[in-house]
């Protein structure tokens, strides 16, 4: 297989290229088929990654990596490629049927996020908070987003401690005040949380 052009390939010639090398059974998958469904956010990776059947061996040049399962799903395709089903249109319970019925090794992270997803976290920020309040001595566990009455508006807290109102005190927290200084947010939530309860007579 050669490319006429001259320069660096692009990923679309490189995606067309590993899907004929690998044959019809292969399906595009991980972050090149994320990133080929317009997936934004997807972190930056040179590597084509490609599922194949698990009896097939052959070992193509990089940057193609090879992914091997005994559990070929049906492919979709995306502008004429086929690729592995994406997460997004799997329910929770899909994703815990395929992390069970997968290897643990490697798994941690995966079953992390879907204990928190299945807790009630709807987001990459709430799960940031999470994880932040999760290292506090002070705080009991939140409820996460329960609709609550506030100045008669409906509102949707990421997370609320009835016992304190909080969450009725709003907090407003930004995702980079998150990831920049997660002490100063704990600092902030677990005072608001005292004063709560001082203020109640908790």
């Amino acid at each position: 297989m050669y490319a006429a052009p001259s320069g660096a390939p692009t990923e679309t010639q490189q995606v067309a290229a590993a899907s004929l090398l690998l044959g019809p059974q292969s399906q595009l998958t991980g972050l090149t088929s994320l990133r080929r469904r317009g997936l934004r956010y997807v972190p930056a990776d040179i590597h084509v990654e490609v599922l194949v059947p698990h009896e097939r061996r052959r070992r193509p040049p990089a940057p193609i990596v090879v992914v091997r399962t005994t559990r070929l799903p049906a492919p979709h395709y995306v502008e004429g490629l086929p690729h592995s089903p994406a997460a997004r249109m799997c329910t929770v319970e899909h994703l815990h049927g395929e992390v069970e019925a997968g290897p643990r090794a490697g798994s941690a992270l995966v079953r992390r996020a879907l204990a928190s997803i299945t807790s009630g976290v709807h987001s990459a920020p709430e799960l940031d908070l999470q994880a932040v309040l999760a290292g506090s001595l002070v705080l009991p566990l939140p409820q996460l987003n329960r609709p609550i009455d506030v100045d008669g508006r409906r509102v949707v807290p990421d997370a609320c401690w009835p016992e304190a109102m909080l969450g009725w005190q709003v907090l407003s927290v930004s995702p980079r005040r998150l990831r920049d200084d997660p002490s100063g947010v704990l600092r902030e939530v677990e005072q608001a949380y005292l004063a709560g309860l001082s203020r109640l007579g908790a």
